[in-house]
């Protein structure tokens, strides 16, 4: 009942017992599923990766808080 009504995760879901079933250590698995989850949800991936870069560097800070003040991020 969390899970969204876009079948996502099942398809990612699919994908992992797939790679274990060809084999696929965790690592692989879960690299591979990254891959697959920032093609699905393209802008949660972008907001994650700039959060990351924001803890080092101020100028992605201000630009990340100045969006959320625009209401686009």
């Amino acid at each position: 009942s969390q899970n969204c009504g876009c079948g996502h995760h099942q398809a990612l879901y699919g994908l992992a017992k797939r790679l274990l079933q060809r084999g696929d250590d965790r690592t692989q698995v879960q690299s591979e599923i990254g891959r697959w989850r920032a093609f699905m949800f393209p802008r949660e991936t972008l907001q994650v990766e700039l959060e990351r870069r924001a803890l080092q560097d101020p100028a992605i800070r201000q630009a990340l808080d100045e969006l959320r003040q625009q209401g686009i991020c």
